[in-house]
């Protein structure tokens, strides 16, 4: 029998319930390739939750989160800066400092303002500590 001469229900099958033929190729598997009855596409899933997931409180010292940790290793550590014809080895964080530092005296204004405010909270918090120490001083 052809193609043309079976006769196909409205459900997709002939008189003789096998599954009407069609052509298979793109995006038409053929029957036995296609997914089961009730079974998903991607049985296994995404899992449930990731891998990167951050330390429990059990695993860190008290009080210290780990980015931070990172944080201050990475700006502490000593690298090489080139100053004319010296070569002289800094924290990272002296480094970034000098460089806004230069930046500022160039003309760049969100620097001046950065180095501005970094400088008076640094001078209000040396002299909020110089009060506090001369009114906690000895008593006689």
């Amino acid at each position: 029998m052809s193609r043309s001469a079976r006769r196909v229900s409205p459900g997709g099958t002939d008189e003789s319930n096998n599954p009407a033929p069609y052509d298979v190729g793109y995006a038409k598997p053929p029957a036995q390739h296609r997914f089961q009855k009730g079974q998903s596409g991607n049985p296994k899933g995404r899992p449930k939750r990731s891998k990167n997931t951050v330390p429990t409180c059990d695993s860190l010292d008290f009080g210290t989160q780990p980015a931070n940790r990172m944080l201050l290793e990475e700006a502490y550590r000593t690298i090489a800066v080139r100053e004319g014809e010296k070569v002289i080895e800094m924290p990272v964080i002296k480094a970034v400092f000098r460089a806004l530092g230069v930046s500022a005296m160039k003309g760049n204004r969100l620097a001046q303002s950065a180095m501005a405010e970094l400088v008076r909270g640094i001078e209000e918090e040396d002299r909020r500590l110089r009060v506090d120490h001369l009114a906690s001083g000895p008593m006689l």
